[in-house]
Parts: C-alpha cells; structure tokens; sequence
C-alpha cells in the first residue's frame, strides 16, 4: 500500500499512514487466512481441517497467539504445535482469532491519517466496483 502513496506523491504522513493501514489489514487477511484451516468448510478451502495443527506447522494466528498471548495461551499452542494435538483443537482456535480481530481494529487509526478526499474516493471508487 505504501507504494501506492508513493506513487500518488502523498505527503510522508499520509504514506506512514497508508503504510500502517496496510500492515494491519494485511496481517489481518493471513490471519483469517489460516484460521481458515481450524474452523473452516474443508470443501470451500480444499484441505481437511486442523491438518497444519496436525503436522505441527506453526502457522501465522499460533505464532501470533504464542507471541502476545498469555503464558497460559502460549504454552496452549506450544503443546498443540509440538504433539500435534487436535484435542486442543477448540481451545487453540479460540486463542487464533483474538489476533486477527485486533489487527483489523488496530488499522483504523490509520485510516484517520489519510486525507478524507482521497480516502472517500477510493472508498466510492471500491463501492461502485462492487454494484
């Protein structure tokens, strides 16, 4: 996103701005992304569910969740990831989308940074797309 700043020759608040916005969104999709494979429809995404928490692979919401949870929620994912536990399934997932909801929260601010005229014209713009 910052390169479209850039490019646009936003001023460096407004590129700081956008930049931000992009990290938290950006960090918000993957998120959900992987969540996605805990508690999603295996038909829609194509794998069975829990198979990365079942082959001990530390996906983007575990790590996240070891890194700002809790003691008691990191050693949580930690025994998941390393027994490959999905009897810790629900608890595991509980812990996943705490993040992905903050990250979404945490890009608003951003959004109050950016000149209104343009970000109102990019929201039009995206509107209109979706009619």
């Amino acid at each position: 996103m910052r390169l479209g700043a850039i490019l646009s020759k936003a001023d460096q608040a407004s590129e700081q701005a956008v930049a931000q916005y992009g990290v938290h969104l950006g960090t918000a999709f993957q998120l959900v992304d992987d969540v996605l494979d805990y508690s999603g429809d295996a038909q829609e995404i194509g794998k069975n569910l829990g198979d990365d928490l079942a082959e001990g692979k530390p996906t983007l919401p575990l790590i996240y969740a070891m890194q700002h949870g809790s003691p008691a929620q990191a050693e949580l994912v930690r025994t998941a990831i390393e027994q490959g536990d999905l009897a810790l399934f629900d608890q595991v997932l509980q812990v996943c989308n705490r993040p992905a909801r903050w990250n979404t929260h945490a890009s608003r601010p951003s959004v109050r940074l950016m000149p209104h005229a343009q970000t109102l014209a990019v929201l039009r713009i995206r509107r209109t797309k979706k009619h």
